[in-house]
């Protein structure tokens, strides 16, 4: 029983990894490329003063 514990876990860890890989890929993407194409920086605020 312990080999097949120790094959579940590593099993668990590699799917987590390939999840949180997954997921920061799509954020990353959605941060970067806007939805109409563009790619720069935020909008101004406006005048701080």
């Amino acid at each position: 029983m312990d080999l097949r514990d120790r094959l579940l876990r590593s099993a668990i860890a590699t799917a987590a990894a390939v999840v949180a890989g997954l997921l920061t890929r799509s954020m990353v993407k959605a941060v970067s490329a806007p939805e109409d194409g563009t790619i720069g920086s935020l909008p101004h605020a406006g005048d701080p003063d």
